[in-house]
């Protein structure tokens, strides 16, 4: 079967606020100035090199100057990061520690970073000094959003639409024998889930709710995809489920 043609669109209104989902795996908020992401995972490389795997340099590189773009391509104020800043304490090397305080320092010197933890952030007082990161709590309350990093841990009360991280969302594109896979925004009537913005990730894909819509991020960028109800090019509304 061939998957329904995809449409082009990147600016949507959300809880009555206007948003537009970018190619860089981001939202911005105009209304607050804010760049919402997730899942950047900072140290995963090191991590995994750390524990004797070949992983080629640069992948952390590419995506500061990929965040970098979403910051001159909006203007935005604020980052907004929907937990999992970093992956894990072994992977804050030296040499990632002074490149991304360097990054933080050079590229977003009139932009401040708040982090929403995760389940990978660990090392809070190490980013709050290191990197000046701004440390919030489990969730996060801006009227009409709410932020927190997994689904699994329900909806921020108070909130007419929930921002999670955690999942990694992925949805499928092409014909049965020859579709790929790509991130994607997944949104509900009542939740978002965002794409990880780090491209060294895996991710997953599961059935679409009938009311939640998934808007690939594909060739630079993002289309609106009509569901498969029930096939497996559909994706995503997890709420309640516990991703590892």
């Amino acid at each position: 079967m061939t998957q329904p043609d995809a449409e082009q669109c990147s600016v949507l209104s959300i809880g009555g606020e206007m948003i537009e989902l970018l190619p860089e795996r981001a939202a911005y908020w105009p209304a607050r100035g804010t760049l919402i992401a997730a899942d950047l995972h900072l140290g995963k490389c090191e991590t995994l090199r750390a524990a004797g795997l070949p992983i080629p340099p640069g992948v952390v590189g590419r995506d500061l100057a990929r965040l970098a773009v979403a910051v001159q391509r909006t203007g935005a104020a604020r980052i907004l990061v929907v937990g999992d800043l970093i992956h894990h304490g072994s992977g804050l090397s030296a040499g990632l520690v002074d490149l991304v305080r360097g990054f933080f320092r050079r590229e977003l010197a009139h932009v401040s970073v708040h982090l929403v933890p995760g389940n990978h952030d660990r090392q809070l007082e190490f980013l709050a000094h290191e990197w000046g990161v701004f440390i919030l709590g489990k969730e996060l309350l801006e009227p009409p959003f709410g932020f927190a990093h997994d689904p699994g841990h329900g909806l921020v009360p108070g909130a007419a639409v929930t921002w999670f991280g955690h999942v990694h969302p992925l949805c499928r594109l092409g014909t049965r024998a020859s579709a790929v896979s790509v991130p994607c925004f997944v949104i509900d009537r009542d939740h978002v889930l965002l794409p990880a913005f780090s491209q060294f990730t895996a991710g997953i894909a599961v059935p679409l709710a009938p009311t939640a819509r998934a808007y690939a991020i594909a060739e630079g960028e993002v289309l609106a995809v009509p569901a498969l109800r029930g096939g497996r090019g559909c994706m995503v509304s997890c709420l309640g489920d516990r991703p590892g």
